[in-house]
């Protein structure tokens, strides 16, 4: 089975490449981490005063819905998701070798 539609999946390629994504989620959490600790530590300066006005700008950009505080929120969401795709690159990797194996002893046949 070469054909124009057929799948071929390298497992040791695939599971390289799981891992590459599970570092990568790593590093981006680390440095979502230390970004997001400096932009708090900024912030909890009171760069913008401590005055009413100052007390205004702050409830605007970081409290509730502001900007900012969605900024954080949703950088955090999607560092979360990255995270997980080695995990689910490899889940599905171990499915599809699963799948190969038990159609190849079930039909015979082939590479498994």
């Amino acid at each position: 089975m070469n054909g124009p539609n057929d799948t071929f999946v390298n497992p040791d390629g695939a599971r390289d490449g799981a891992r590459q994504l599970d570092a990568a989620g790593a590093a981006l959490a680390r440095g979502w981490a230390e970004h997001a600790a400096t932009i708090s530590t900024l912030n909890a300066a009171s760069p913008w005063g401590t005055d009413d006005y100052g007390k205004e700008f702050n409830k605007n950009y970081l409290e509730g819905e502001a900007p900012a505080a969605g900024v954080l929120e949703g950088g955090q969401a999607i560092v979360g998701r990255v995270q997980v795709l080695g995990a689910i690159a490899l889940a599905a990797l171990a499915g599809t070798v699963e799948v190969d194996e038990a159609v190849a002893e079930s039909f015979g046949g082939g590479d498994a």
